[in-house]
């Protein structure tokens, strides 16, 4: 199996993603605020370098959300037991995204392993909520170098993030639906 550059980004994003959170845990805010701006910046460029050079395979295929779903909660869960000086991540936020991602996860282990029926492609939704979540994470660890406590922006950010996540599982969930019942099979 050929790894291809694209699939070399995503790589290397799931590699930062420890050192991110223990950035956080050892509340290093600059150090983890640029590292994730690293992994943001990969996140975007591996799927665009994918489709310009016509690199998409398999592996990058899965291992890009897996790489988003790692970072995300890695950092989610280290803010939540190793908060930042003045902005706290809620743990029954923490609750709601492993709660989803675990769900989209054990649906298409079903759906593909059980089923045999063809993947759900990524939706607008979930990509603007990947997004999101990562913007918000990246402007709580800004918050924490820079020495800001902007409450109202907290909430909208974590408002704005948890209606893309309850959204998107949504989304997910009624396309998986429409696959089992249309019978899509590989």
């Amino acid at each position: 199996m050929r790894i291809t550059f694209p699939t070399m980004l995503t790589i290397s994003r799931m590699a930062a993603t420890p050192f991110i959170g223990w950035a956080i845990v050892a509340q290093s805010w600059t150090v983890a605020m640029w590292l994730l701006i690293y992994a943001a910046i990969t996140d975007v460029l591996d799927g665009y370098f994918a489709r310009l050079w016509q690199q998409e395979s398999p592996l990058g295929t899965y291992l890009d959300p897996l790489a988003d779903k790692l970072l995300l909660a890695t950092c989610y869960a280290a803010l939540v037991f190793f908060p930042a000086p003045s902005l706290e991540i809620p743990a029954w936020f923490l609750l709601v995204v492993l709660t989803k991602e675990t769900l989209l996860l054990a649906g298409a282990v079903y759906l593909g392993i059980m089923r045999q029926i063809v993947p759900i492609k990524p939706s607008i939704m979930g990509k603007l909520a990947m997004v999101v979540q990562s913007a918000f994470v990246v402007w709580l660890l800004a918050c924490s170098v820079f020495c800001w406590t902007p409450f109202k922006t907290f909430y909208i950010f974590l408002i704005c993030a948890l209606l893309l996540v309850v959204g998107s599982f949504v989304q997910y969930g009624m396309a998986a639906w429409r696959k089992v019942r249309s019978g899509v099979y590989l």
